[in-house]
């Protein structure tokens, strides 16, 4: 029996979701070995991921290592895959969607929580986000694995810090937690989607595409198909959210002006990825030059 290595990062979120995709391998009748790899974001845990001023911190080396055949396939979060990725290689399998929502890790939702609050995050899309609806909060940089992360936030005067909602229920974390609005708290393109990558048309890709999603892929490839086409950055403030509708799909997408102050949302609805390009030149045509994208 065919025995297919998986590349995973170290943390316990990245092996909970190479485990996943291991259990989808093996019920499609191949055996599976995860091999774990550090990755350049995980070696850099004090600089804002906004600030590293660099894409694919957390997939870079697993693929390189993917064509160098120590691995057959790489097991990513989606939402750290930048949108151009060596050509050598594809996203060849997802799985199904967990929650796309943001969650607020504290004690109180984010509209209860007292005037001066500290809340922790890398993000800034998820820093303007709380700014724009709580200006009176202060955001503070919080980096790390998940674990450390919480231990930050309890013993460094927090009242809570955001995170991604798939990732507290894949580890089933006990904290008190509130899903966040995706309405108004746009998710990052991609987030609560497992992706997998491999060498593009090789036996492993063909096998990975059995065991893929048909409906997380379409929503996975038009929020990546606006972010390419908009030429955006993994730092970038941009929420985007595509869900599926009765009659196609609806793309919600939440813009900041690069220093916070503004904000814009677009909710389009189409037909299928084919009107992508649509949705693309008409956020271009109302952004406006001031927010600093150059698009």
């Amino acid at each position: 029996m065919r025995t297919i290595r998986l590349g995973t990062r170290p943390s316990r979120l990245a092996v909970r979701q190479a485990e996943m995709v291991a259990s989808a391998i093996r019920t499609a009748g191949y055996d599976v070995e995860i091999v774990r790899y550090t990755s350049e974001g995980d070696s850099d845990l004090k600089s804002p991921l906004y600030s590293i001023g660099k894409t694919g911190v957390f997939v870079d080396r697993l693929n390189a290592i993917i064509l160098s055949d120590e691995i057959d396939a790489a097991v990513h979060s989606a939402k750290d895959i930048p949108y151009e990725i060596d050509e050598r290689l594809s996203i060849s399998a997802v799985m199904p969607r967990g929650r796309y929502e943001d969650a607020m890790v504290s004690d109180r939702p984010i509209q209860d929580l007292p005037a001066g609050s500290v809340i922790g995050t890398s993000s800034l899309r998820r820093r303007y986000q709380i700014l724009y609806q709580r200006s009176d909060l202060r955001v503070v940089n919080l980096r790390g694995n998940i674990d450390t992360r919480i231990e930050k936030m309890r013993t460094e005067g927090m009242a809570g810090m955001v995170m991604a909602l798939a990732a507290i229920e894949r580890l089933d974390l006990k904290v008190k937690y509130w899903p966040m609005d995706p309405e108004r708290f746009v998710p990052a393109p991609n987030q609560g989607i497992i992706a997998v990558v491999s060498k593009r048309g090789s036996d492993v890709s063909e096998i990975l595409s059995g065991i893929s999603d048909k409906a997380t892929f379409m929503d996975m490839m038009a929020e990546r198909l606006i972010t390419q086409r908009l030429r955006l950055g993994c730092s970038t403030p941009v929420g985007i959210l595509s869900r599926h509708t009765e009659n196609g799909m609806r793309i919600l997408a939440q813009f900041f002006s690069m220093d916070g102050s503004d904000m814009m949302m677009f909710d389009q609805h189409v037909d299928g990825l084919d009107d992508i390009d649509d949705v693309v030149s008409y956020i271009k045509g109302n952004i406006p030059e001031e927010y600093g994208y150059n698009i």
